[in-house]
């Protein structure tokens, strides 16, 4: 995941290649009682005779002063929808988080400070 973050990533204000996939792909991130929750946008599609394979195969957030990365998941086309909420400490910090489409690559949303 530490490279997942470094590497080449798309934003809301720079999508690159995928101008107009911004809607759908990039993550947010609200504060919630014990935690952070992250929604993504995006459809969950198993692959079939009619449609390819569409989905985020991964959400996680980092720590935005120190690149921490403080949680992480795993998610499958046949999830429900691309969201989750991550439990913890996250009082006092300032999360990023981001999000991986298995088309449409790596994309980082805006940063979250959590209140105390």
């Amino acid at each position: 995941v530490e490279k997942l973050s470094k590497t080449d990533h798309h934003t809301q204000e720079e999508p690159g290649e995928w101008e107009g996939k911004e809607a759908t792909h990039v993550p947010h991130a609200t504060a919630v009682e014990g935690g952070v929750k992250i929604t993504v946008d995006h459809v969950m599609n198993e692959e079939t005779e009619e449609q390819a394979l569409h989905y985020i195969e991964f959400i996680w957030i980092i720590d935005k002063e120190t690149g921490e990365h403080l949680d992480i998941l795993q998610l499958a086309p046949t999830d429900e929808d691309a969201s989750c909420v991550f439990k913890g400490k996250f009082a006092g910090k300032e999360v990023v988080p981001y999000a991986m489409c298995n088309l449409h690559g790596i994309w980082r949303g805006s940063a979250l400070a959590v209140g105390q």
